[in-house]
């Protein structure tokens, strides 16, 4: 089965099913797909008895077409026979957002790999009601579009829980380029992303931020260099330039807190498309006084119009001289 996109298309990849390959080179933040779901369930249809009659109801309003597509997607849950509708979700459905009540099955975003580098990401669009794909790397063609099934808590675990999980949630073991090299290359990615998840606790908690804010900013210009040094570009760097706007601007530094805000938007732009940040986020590039923790300590007081231009001499030694 090959089924031909603008810039991917779907067909068979050796020991991975169905894939998406790029046609053609893409520009990281391109968009891939927009996609609206074939249909859309409350959350609570992954785990209640009711599933599997509910989901049947759901695919009575389909076209024949549309069912046979449908009944094509992986079940990863085969173990369970009395269910078999409801293993295809379990395995396919993606959240409508976050926090989302309702989650959607959709029939070439459920079509997309994954890997624990993914060079793509995919979010719900709750202004158009379609689940979106951008490249968050360039990626070349002839290249697989992947992207990560793992939550961001996961995403910071060893190679050998990860596969733990995927197998448990998605019946498959990773063999992605982090979980495919040899013992050393390994045990340097596990021991880079449990730092990250170590230092994100840190900086997460709070307490941090307020009462060693120099140290906070540390820890998330170290986590910066560890998603480098791993190759990650996905929204995980948006969540910790965030947290150092968030640690500036506590502290009065509008400067380089509107510079981290502009840096962190940039990110999701990429990963998510223009329309999915929040009209907030925009406003603290101009006025970060207006974020909700703005001074609640004088300590670094600067303005907006001191702040160093992105990219420009000493650009990088100004951002992080609070850092330690």
């Amino acid at each position: 089965m090959t089924t031909t996109h603008p810039l991917f298309q779907i067909t068979a990849i050796p020991n991975s099913g169905l894939g998406a390959v790029a046609t053609a080179p893409i520009t990281r933040g391109t968009l891939l797909i927009s996609e609206a779901a074939l249909f859309l369930l409350t959350a609570d249809f992954l785990t209640t008895a009711a599933a599997n009659a509910g989901i049947a109801a759901k695919l009575r309003t389909l076209s024949p077409p549309q069912l046979h597509a449908f009944l094509a997607l992986t079940n990863a849950h085969t173990a369970d026979t009395t269910h078999p509708f409801a293993g295809i979700v379990r395995t396919n459905a993606l959240p409508c957002g976050v926090d989302a009540v309702e989650c959607g099955v959709f029939l070439t975003c459920s079509r997309f790999n994954h890997s624990c580098n993914p060079n793509a990401n995919y979010c719900w669009n709750e202004k158009t009601r379609q689940e979106v794909v951008h490249a968050v790397k360039d990626i070349a063609a002839g290249e697989q579009i992947s992207v990560s099934y793992l939550d961001e808590e996961a995403t910071n675990y060893p190679r050998a829980q990860r596969q733990q999980r995927l197998k448990k949630d998605f019946g498959f073991e990773c063999r992605c380029s982090v979980c495919s090299g040899d013992a050393a290359a390994v045990a340097a990615s596990d021991g880079r992303r449990s730092e990250v998840g170590r230092l994100d606790a840190l900086v997460g908690g709070g307490r941090l931020m307020m009462g060693s804010p120099q140290k906070a900013l540390g820890c998330c210009k170290r986590m910066l260099a560890l998603l480098g040094e791993e190759g990650i570009q996905d929204v995980s760097l948006y969540r910790t330039y965030y947290d150092a706007f968030q640690i500036c601007v506590a502290h009065g530094d509008l400067a380089r807190a509107a510079v981290l805000a502009r840096l962190g938007v940039a990110v999701k732009v990429a990963c998510h498309g223009s329309e999915a940040v929040e009209d907030e986020l925009w406003t603290y590039i101009r006025s970060p006084e207006k974020h909700r923790l703005a001074s609640m300590s004088r300590r670094w007081a600067t303005k907006v119009g001191d702040a160093k231009e992105i990219g420009s001499e000493g650009f990088e030694e100004w951002l992080w001289a609070r850092a330690r």
